[in-house]
């Protein structure tokens, strides 16, 4: 039993057993190929605006219209045109990062400078980038399977293997953030500069840490001056653009929840002079803040004259209405289509976003809104321009969901967009190999793993040789199951079931050259030590192995689609193979054979 003893035997044990422990706790996370995933098509808001110039501008009143509108529109706005082509022309063709109207290009813009085309148009080059960036969101490693394609020039289809409401979450969003303190705008999208990890605080709440530019730090000391003990109320892809519907069950409803249930509010209620919402924060310091996003009651088979008169006020200014509930709920006589009318004329694009399962009305709310959190502004970061920069911060709670709802929200704010994004449609896939595929492959696994053994043992007519290179093979397979299901974002679809079999086929390939040499330097004509013999048969692997690894690392960085997956898997099952297998098979099968020689 001595030869058995060997520290690369114990090495290989201690592993398998670990890894089998990762495998029971874990499992392999098997990629839309295998599970499914979803399916969400989203349209891309962005527009392409000429605007007229009654007279030459110079370059300072082209960067200072530009700069205007980015701050006014909150959202991305770059000039397609040159100076000289601007000035020469007298007009600037403009690409913003929103739906935009006449009426609320007009009311940002100065006497002499007219609104000409609008044209809702994503350049191909925005659209990639886009793209880019969402794939990032939902498969930093390019080892998930995520497939994506542009659907014409404002829409793109993504395939992913994560539940749909994940997926949504990560995908949905264009990451805007915002923050507003008494009703002002504090802090705009632009002023994002960094985004750092997750943390979680000594009361046991998980945060977001952002910093921001001297710009925004300088707005939001301005407005929080004097307001130490105030909400700083932040909103992430605030609908700025568009109007809130609700019922009068819906107040009701809203007013229950806020005072009874809700654990973040101590209060909610509707504002009829503001056309706002207002929340109640909790704790002794309470204060009531607006929800930035007008609202308006409507009934179910008609508007008020009030509700009617300020829509009809905003037509232009705003572009859509979101109903708070089930368009379903509404007659004809107020929804046609996908359009709010009145005497059967359209007012606004009507959107619906309804309640989730077990959503009290008060997150309804805020989650249509964009409200992500209130935290209180401390006498430290109040007014004070030093730490401002470094001190902001979006909390989530303090559960297991809101560390991973704050996780989520790093990787969008770390990866904004460019444009507003909407969901168009969202599905959940089947597996496209079917849900029996994993049964079926596992048979034939094991068809294939009997058969190897087979071969193995027709060659060399020994069950000596044969079991240890089956037992080999399995600890192979357990190694690299258990350590691949510790990657984060690793999944198993086809490309890495290929990588796995093609490890498998290397490696029995590496322990027939070892078995080989042994068996050589035991002949009379090849009498060689053990040792020696393995060393020789090891250069031969170790250069088969660089080659290998060589090979898949490339193709691992350069990411060609779901070959990088194959390509990770084979490079670690290799590691794996040349570190601890062959080493411990070596032994194995030395040991065995020399006894068997021995009692000769």
């Amino acid at each position: 039993m001595e030869g058995f003893r060997d520290i690369r035997i114990r090495v290989l044990i201690l592993v398998v057993l670990l890894c089998g422990a990762l495998i029971l706790v874990r499992g392999p996370k098997w990629g839309i190929d295998i599970t499914g995933g979803s399916r969400i098509i989203l349209e891309l808001q962005g527009s392409k605006v000429t605007l007229n110039f009654a007279w030459t501008p110079d370059n300072e009143e082209i960067d200072n219209l530009i700069v205007g509108l980015r701050e006014n529109l909150n959202t991305f706005v770059v000039s397609l045109d040159t100076y000289e082509e601007v000035m020469r022309n007298r007009q600037i063709t403009l690409e913003i990062g929103k739906t935009v109207t006449e009426n609320q290009i007009s009311q940002y813009l100065g006497e002499g400078i007219s609104v000409g085309e609008i044209t809702k148009e994503i350049p191909k080059a925005m659209q990639e980038e886009v793209m880019k960036t969402l794939n990032l969101r939902v498969d930093p490693y390019g080892i998930l399977g995520t497939q994506f394609k542009p659907l014409g020039t404002n829409f793109v289809l993504f395939e992913v293997s994560l539940p749909l409401e994940r997926a949504s979450k990560l995908l949905g969003h264009q990451g805007r953030i915002e923050v507003f303190v008494e009703n002002e705008l504090a802090l705009r999208g632009g002023d994002l500069a960094d985004v750092g990890p997750v943390r979680r605080d000594p009361a046991g709440v998980y945060y977001v840490p952002f910093e921001v530019t001297s710009e925004g730090a300088e707005r939001f000391a301005r407005a929080s001056e004097g307001k130490a003990g105030y909400p700083g109320v932040i909103y992430l892809d605030r609908p700025d653009d568009s109007i809130l519907l609700f019922t009068e069950e819906f107040k009701s409803k809203l007013s229950e929840d806020g005072y009874y249930h809700d654990p973040e509010l101590e209060g909610a209620e509707y504002d009829d002079n503001a056309r706002m919402f207002r929340l109640q924060s909790r704790g002794g310091n309470a204060h009531w803040f607006y929800v930035q996003v007008p609202a308006v009651e409507i009934r179910g088979d008609s508007i008020p004259p009030e509700s009617l008169e300020y829509l009809e006020g905003q037509k232009g200014v705003k572009s859509k209405v979101i109903y708070l509930g089930d368009l379903n709920e509404l007659s004809e006589n107020v929804v046609q289509g996908e359009n709010l009318v009145y005497n059967g004329k359209p007012l606004f694009p009507i959107e619906n976003v309804s309640r989730l399962k077990e959503e009290l009305t008060t997150q309804w709310l805020r989650r249509v809104a964009g409200v992500k959190s209130w935290p209180v502004i401390s006498e430290e970061i109040a007014g004070k321009l030093e730490n401002i920069r470094t001190g902001l911060r979006i909390t989530t709670g303090s559960s297991q969901e809101a560390e991973k709802e704050a996780e989520d929200l790093r990787v969008i704010l770390s990866q904004r967009l460019p444009v507003e994004v909407s969901r168009v449609s969202e599905t959940e896939i089947e597996p496209r190999l079917g849900r029996g595929f994993l049964r079926e492959a596992a048979k034939a696994g094991a068809v294939a793993f009997l058969a190897v053994g087979l071969l193995v043992y027709v060659r060399y007519r020994r069950l000596k040789i044969a079991v240890p290179i089956m037992i080999t093979m399995a600890c192979e397979l357990i190694i690299t199951l258990g350590i691949a299901s510790v990657i984060p974002s690793m999944t198993f679809g086809l490309p890495e079931i290929g990588g796995l079999i093609a490890v498998i086929g290397t490696g029995v390939d590496h322990q027939i050259i070892i078995t080989d040499e042994v068996l050589a330097g035991m002949s009379p004509e090849g009498k060689l030590p053990i040792k020696r013999r393995v060393g020789r048969a090891f250069s031969i692997i170790f250069a088969a192995a660089a080659t290998t690894i060589a090979a898949m690392f490339m193709l691992a960085t350069l990411g060609f689609g779901a070959m990088r997956g194959f390509a990770i898997i084979t490079i670690l099952g290799v590691l794996i193979s040349v570190l601890i297998t062959r080493p411990a098979y070596a032994q194995i099968i030395g040991t065995l054979l020399t006894r068997e020689t021995k009692r000769e």
